[in-house]
């Protein structure tokens, strides 16, 4: 989906990735310990993908704490490059807000926005599972 946005906009797609690929020389690499993990992330783009002169999008299915969306603006800015924007199809909850700390200009967008409180347990009539209804 991502491949055929880019190409209807005419801008390069870069992939942030959680490991090197073969072939590729130097890497910009940002690392963050998701919480409650205990675990370090690193997150990988080529060096030469992002130019200083670059404008950049980023686009990401869920923001839930924001530190992955930090990692990406973290990496971006390292190529001394602009974030112009925040894409996600879903937002939970809004304490991220604070932790992406956003550039000047920068916007956040999202499709979906779900407000933890507005979430009701709902129990099926066979008592078999008890699932999340959301009110958006």
């Amino acid at each position: 989906v991502l491949t055929t946005i880019a190409q209807a906009m005419g801008v390069n797609l870069v992939i942030a990735k959680g490991s090197k690929e073969i072939g590729v020389k130097e890497f910009v690499e940002e690392a963050y310990v998701p919480t409650n993990t205990g675990m370090i992330v690193t997150l990988y783009i080529p060096k030469e993908s992002i130019k200083k002169t670059d404008s950049v999008l980023i686009v990401d299915d869920v923001v839930r704490t924001g530190e992955t969306q930090r990692a990406l603006i973290n990496l971006v800015q390292k190529c001394k490059a602009e974030v112009t924007g925040i894409y996600t199809l879903v937002a939970i909850g809004d304490d991220f807000e604070r932790k992406l700390n956003l550039p000047p200009r920068c916007k956040f967008e999202a499709v979906i926005r779900i407000v933890p409180e507005r979430i009701k347990p709902v129990e099926f009539r066979r008592n078999r599972a008890i699932v999340s209804s959301v009110t958006i």
